[in-house]
C-alpha cells in the first residue's frame, strides 16, 4: 500500500513539533531554506514574463505588438494545457513517492538550461525561429508549474499551521526584493549604458561583459540571467529545507495509487465544502492574475510605447511594491482574516485593471484626454498618462503579491489536518489545470478586436468571478480548524 503525502507530512510535522528549532528572521531554518528559493522564482517571472524578455520577444522578435500579444497568448495556452493535463497526475505521483527535493532539482536544472538557450532569440530569423521560441518558452512555463507544485507542497513541512502565513509572506517578500536587486543590476549594467546621450557618472559607459546593443544582447541576456538565478536560489532549499520521507513504493504503484486518488477527489472534496469552493474559485481568479502578469509588460510596451529601460524601471518598482505587498498581506491576514484579505485585494485589483485599460498616451481613466507632448527627451516618464499608468502598474503589483501570499495562507487554514500537503498540491495543480483559459481568451479578444486593451478586458471577468465565489465561503472558517479526518486512502 502506498502511503500518501498527507500522512507523511502529518507525521513529520508532529515529530518536528516535539523539539524547538533555531530561528532566523522569526522563522525556522528549514522555512528559511524554503523561502530563499523564491529569490530565483520571482526574478524569473520579472525578467522573462514582465519586464524584459517577453516584451522584447513580442515587439522585436515578432515585430508587431498586437501579433506579439497573440503569440504570448498562444504560449500561455500551450503551457497551460500541457500543465493542466500532466501536472495533476505527476504531482500526485510524486506526492505518493515521498521526497520532492530530487524532482525539484531536476525540474529547476532543466529550466535553467532552456532559459540559457533564449540567448539565441535574435530578430530577423538570425537565431532561433519564432516557432522554436514559442515551444521553449512554453516548456519553461510547464516546468515552472511542475516545480511550483513541488515547492508549495514542501511549505507545510517547514512550519506549523499557526505560523505558515509568516513563511508564505516572507518567501514572497524575499523573492520580490531579489527581483529588485536583479533588475536594478540589469538596468545599471545593460540598459542605461545603451541609452544615447546619457552622461551619468555612476553608469558604465558601455554595457558590461561587452554586450552589443545593436544585436539586442542587453535584452537577450535576460534568459541566462534568469536561468542562473533560479538554479542558484534552489540550492539553499536543497540544503536546509525538510523533505518528505522516502516511501518504499514502485513508481508504477505510485502512479496507480495517485490515479485512484485523483478520481476520488470530487467525492472527497464534498466532505470539505469550504475547501472545495476556495480551490475552484481561486483557480479562476489566479488564472486572471497570472494572465495579468504574463501580458503586463507586453501591454506596457505596445500601448504606452515603452522600451527596455522604461520596462526595467517598471519591473523594479513592481518588485519593490510586491515585497511590501507580501508583508502587508501578513499583517492584513492577522487583522481581518485571510478570506476578507483576499476579497479586499481582489476588489482593488479589479478597480486597478479597469483603470489601466482606460489609460493610454492620449487618455487617462477613460474620461480625460491628453494632447500634450508624449515623451520628453530629458525624462523617461514625462507625461501625465505615463505617470498615471506607472502608478497603476505599481499598485497592481502590490496587490498581486499580497493576493498570492494571502491565498496560500487561507488554504493552510482551510485544509483538514493531516491533508495540508495534499491540499497544497491541489492548490498548485488546480491553478495549472485551467491556466490556459485566460491566455486563450485574451488571445481571442486581442485577435478579434485587434486591440491590446480589448484583450485585457476578460481578465477583469476572471477576477470578478473569483471574488463573487469567495462570498460562498463562511467567514467563521477563517482561523478555525476545518473538518476532515486527515486520511487519504491508498
Amino acid at each position: 500500500m502506498v502511503r500518501n503525502g498527507g500522512d507523511i507530512m502529518a507525521e513529520q510535522v508532529a515529530a518536528e513539533d516535539e523539539k524547538p528549532a533555531p530561528k532566523l528572521f522569526g522563522i525556522g531554518v528549514p522555512a528559511l531554506g524554503w523561502a530563499l528559493a523564491e529569490a530565483g522564482r520571482i526574478p524569473y517571472v520579472a525578467l522573462i514574463s514582465i519586464s524584459v524578455f517577453i516584451p522584447y520577444f513580442a515587439t522585436q522578435v515578432v515585430g508587431d505588438p498586437v501579433q506579439g500579444q497573440a503569440y504570448v497568448a498562444l504560449i500561455g495556452t500551450i503551457s497551460g494545457l500541457l500543465a493542466g493535463f500532466t501536472a495533476p497526475l505527476l504531482g500526485a505521483t510524486l506526492d505518493a513517492l515521498g521526497p520532492r527535493k530530487p524532482w525539484l532539482a531536476l525540474g529547476t536544472g532543466l529550466m535553467a538550461i532552456l532559459l540559457f538557450s533564449l540567448w539565441w532569440a535574435i530578430p530577423g530569423g538570425l537565431g532561433l525561429s519564432v516557432a522554436a521560441l514559442v515551444v521553449i518558452i512554453a516548456v519553461v512555463k510547464v516546468l515552472y508549474s511542475y516545480t511550483e507544485v513541488l515547492h508549495n507542497s514542501l511549505m507545510p513541512l517547514q512550519t506549523d499551521r499557526k505560523t505558515v502565513h509568516r513563511v508564505s509572506s516572507f518567501g514572497s517578500a524575499v523573492g520580490s526584493l531579489s527581483g529588485v536587486l536583479v533588475m536594478t543590476f540589469a538596468l545599471w549594467a545593460f540598459s542605461l549604458p545603451a541609452r544615447p546621450g546619457l552622461d551619468w557618472a555612476w553608469v558604465p559607459n558601455e554595457p558590461l561583459f561587452g554586450l552589443d546593443v545593436s544585436k539586442f544582447e542587453n535584452a537577450r541576456i535576460a534568459g541566462p540571467l534568469a536561468g542562473a538565478m533560479i538554479f542558484l536560489a534552489v540550492l539553499p532549499l536543497l540544503w536546509l529545507a525538510n523533505d518528505a520521507p522516502k516511501v518504499h513504493a514502485k513508481f508504477s504503484a505510485a502512479v496507480a495509487d495517485s490515479a485512484r486518488y485523483l478520481v476520488s477527489l470530487p467525492t472527497r472534496l464534498k466532505g470539505n465544502r469550504e475547501g472545495a469552493i476556495f480551490l475552484f474559485f481561486r483557480m479562476i481568479y489566479a488564472d486572471g492574475a497570472t494572465a495579468l502578469v504574463m501580458f503586463g509588460g507586453v501591454y506596457a510596451a505596445g500601448v504606452m510605447g515603452w522600451g527596455g529601460i522604461q520596462l526595467l524601471i517598471l519591473g523594479i518598482l513592481r518588485m519593490f511594491a510586491g515585497a511590501w505587498g507580501a508583508m502587508f498581506a501578513g499583517w492584513l491576514d492577522e487583522k481581518l482574516g485571510c478570506k476578507r484579505a483576499v476579497q479586499l485585494q481582489l476588489v482593488g485589483m479589479v478597480v486597478l485593471v479597469l483603470a489601466m485599460i482606460g489609460t493610454s498616451p492620449t487618455r487617462m481613466l477613460f474620461f480625460w484626454t491628453y494632447d500634450g507632448p508624449a515623451v520628453g527627451d530629458d525624462a523617461l516618464f514625462s507625461s501625465p498618462p505615463e505617470w498615471l499608468f506607472l502608478g497603476i502598474a505599481i499598485a497592481i503589483a502590490f496587490l498581486s503579491l499580497a493576493l498570492s501570499s494571502s491565498s496560500r495562507s487561507f488554504l493552510s487554514r482551510i485544509s483538514p489536518p493531516g491533508e495540508t500537503g495534499a491540499y497544497f498540491g491541489l492548490y498548485a495543480l488546480a491553478g495549472s489545470a485551467t491556466s490556459w483559459l485566460a491566455p486563450m481568451v485574451v488571445g481571442l479578444a486581442t485577435g478579434i478586436f485587434q486591440s491590446q486593451q480589448a484583450g485585457i478586458v476578460p481578465i477583469v471577468a476572471f477576477l470578478v468571478i473569483g471574488l463573487m465565489g469567495l462570498s460562498l465561503i463562511s467567514s467563521r472558517i477563517d482561523g478555525e480548524e476545518p473538518e476532515g479526518d486527515g486520511d487519504r486512502p491508498a
